[in-house]
């Protein structure tokens, strides 16, 4: 008799377990806004990330300078920066309503003063669903330390914390 009830109890539980991390129909679909929008920075499709952004945005760069829509894409459109590559990694998304909060790290591109340099970020940026559309109200990044490890311990270049 146990057993009989025991084993229906573990495949519900072994269902729910699968299901909560799979993302839901939501979080999948602010996944490919964010995906459409780092597509739209980097390929410099300006209308298109127009149509994503907030018109509140409050973006603020890794260095601190924090700008609005109008002035983001006023430096992107004269190439005062451009993003040329932007790679997220280990994003996590908490829907709260009608809004999306993301974090994660991400391998950045950019160009600037006539130079190109890549460095790491951490990131949180926040979506917001209105009029049946997903608009980025917020992005703020962090420069992320750079990690570095040697082939052979000790080695004097080995800046690895331990």
């Amino acid at each position: 008799m146990r057993i009989a009830l025991l084993v229906p109890l573990l495949i519900s539980a072994s269902c729910s377990a699968r299901l909560a991390h799979q993302p839901n129909a939501i979080e999948r679909e602010v996944r490919e806004v964010e995906n459409r929008r780092v597509q739209s920075l980097t390929g410099e499709d300006f209308v298109q990330l127009d149509r994503l952004l907030s018109d509140d945005l409050t973006y603020t760069h890794s260095n601190g300078r924090a700008q609005s829509k109008a002035e983001l894409l006023a430096a992107l459109r004269s190439r005062e920066i451009a993003y040329v590559a932007m790679n997220h990694e280990d994003v996590r998304v908490g829907l709260y309503g009608d809004t999306a909060v993301l974090t994660g790290r991400s391998q950045l591109t950019v160009r600037a003063d006539g130079h190109e340099v890549s460095f790491p970020v951490r990131f949180t940026l926040v979506y917001v669903k209105g009029m049946g559309q997903w608009r980025m109200v917020a992005w703020q990044s962090t420069r992320a330390p750079i990690v570095r490890t040697a082939a052979v311990r000790g080695d004097s270049r080995d800046r690895t914390p331990r």
